[in-house]
């Protein structure tokens, strides 16, 4: 980075964007630093949360990390030493919570505020317009405002995994459900099940869904 930009709008607060902000502002590589996240606490997509009974991330109730935690942690700030390496999501949430708090980073958050646009507008600078949602009374309903500021340098942070991948030809077909929606083997039992794909969600919505009482074995 030859020149120090002015301003620097990060995009998510998950563990990307938390880590890309403590970094920028230790290193004192900015004037001004913006996160921008879309829901109301940090943590990204292990902020597990419900809304009205719909889960609002890809995070299921019972999930537990398919890598040790002693990989998943920032090289400086560990997690607690009395957990096992395998934790549940609800650790990894309060770790990336605690740090940061640590870091003090909350007060460089704008909380639900979605990012929906980011241009180019010469110079080397950016324009980036977001949404912020504002609950407008007790009956749950949002009121939305838009806003847009000038930046020198843009992070995109916002991870791989908050919008799913319906292949064309399964849109809307009844009874087909992403992984990104799945909460638990309850609704499955005592049907007939198909697991499509071999990756670590499949293998672990395999074993759960395996140990309900289904009707045929389950095919990955």
């Amino acid at each position: 980075m030859s020149a120090r930009p002015r301003s620097i709008c990060i995009i998510g607060a998950g563990a990307g964007g938390l880590i890309t902000a403590r970094t920028i502002l230790n290193q004192k590589w900015a004037d001004r630093v913006v996160l921008l996240e879309k829901r109301p606490n940090v943590g990204g997509v292990w902020d597990y949360e419900r809304n009205g009974g719909t889960k609002t991330s890809a995070m299921y109730h019972s999930l537990r990390t398919n890598l040790p935690k002693e990989v998943m942690q920032f090289r400086d700030f560990p997690f607690p030493s009395d957990l096992p390496s395998f934790i549940p999501r609800a650790a990894v949430q309060r770790y990336l919570e605690d740090f940061a708090d640590n870091g003090k980073l909350r007060e460089y958050i704008k909380f639900n505020a979605e990012a929906v646009k980011v241009e180019r507008i010469g110079d080397g600078h950016w324009r980036v317009t977001w949404r912020e949602h504002h609950l407008r009374d007790l009956s749950g309903f949002y009121d939305s405002s838009f806003f847009s500021e000038e930046f020198s340098g843009v992070c995109i942070c916002n991870g791989h995994f908050d919008v799913p991948h319906i292949p064309e030809e399964f849109r809307g077909l009844p009874n087909v459900v992403h992984s990104r929606m799945y909460d638990g083997p309850e609704p499955f039992e005592g049907q007939n099940v198909c697991i499509i794909g071999t990756g670590p969600s499949s293998a672990d919505i395999a074993y759960e869904v395996g140990s309900m009482d289904t009707l045929s074995p389950i095919f990955l």
